[in-house]
C-alpha cells in the first residue's frame, strides 16, 4: 500500500530477461467478488503502460587467485604486496581497518598496494586488507605481519 492507500506493484526481473522488450504493459482485472458489488469503479484505470528502463550490469566482481605477495610483513616496515586475481581494475579504495592504503599499480589481473609502517607497528597473524569496488561486496584479503624483536619499537 501506498502513502494514500493505493496498491503498489514491485517487479524484480533479471536484466538478461528484459534485454528484449522496451515497455511493460500491466492489465488490471477486476475480480468477480468487485465486480458483483453495486459500488461503481469508474475512478480505475485498469491498464498501465510504463517504459523499462535500460539495465545497468553489474561490474564484474574482483576476486583472488593468489593472495599477497609476500605472505607476511615484518613489523615495524614499509613495503608494497602484489595480489594476482581477477577484475581487479574494479578496485576504487584499498583499506585496512578504517585506513586506506595507497594503490601503487593496478590492471586486470594484478594489484600492487603499498603497506605502511603505521600498519606494521603490532604483529599479527590475518589481518584484514578490505578491496572496496563499486556495487560489489567486499574481498577480504588476510596478511601477517611478523614480529621482528630487532626492530626499534619507537618510530620518532
Amino acid at each position: 500500500m501506498d502513502a494514500v492507500g493505493g496498491s503498489k506493484l514491485s517487479l524484480d526481473i533479471s536484466a538478461t530477461q528484459l534485454k528484449n522488450y522496451k515497455q511493460l504493459l500491466l492489465v488490471h482485472r477486476l475480480s468477480q467478488s468487485r465486480a458483483a458489488c453495486s459500488v461503481q469503479l469508474t475512478n480505475i484505470d485498469e491498464t498501465r503502460l510504463g517504459a523499462i528502463p535500460d539495465a545497468k550490469p553489474k561490474p564484474p566482481a574482483p576476486t583472488i587467485t593468489k593472495g599477497p605477495q609476500p605472505p607476511s610483513v615484518q613489523q615495524y616496515s614499509s613495503q608494497t604486496i602484489e595480489i594476482d586475481g581477477a577484475n581487479l581494475d574494479q578496485i576504487k579504495t584499498v583499506l585496512f581497518d578504517k585506513t586506506k592504503l595507497s594503490i601503487v599499480n593496478q590492471d586486470a589481473g594484478t594489484l600492487i598496494i603499498s603497506i605502511p609502517r603505521s600498519m606494521t607497528q603490532k604483529s599479527a597473524t590475518h589481518d584484514q586488507i578490505q578491496l572496496l569496488s563499486d556495487q560489489n561486496d567486499p574481498v577480504l584479503v588476510s596478511l601477517d605481519v611478523t614480529a621482528n624483536p630487532a626492530a626499534p619499537k619507537k618510530e620518532k
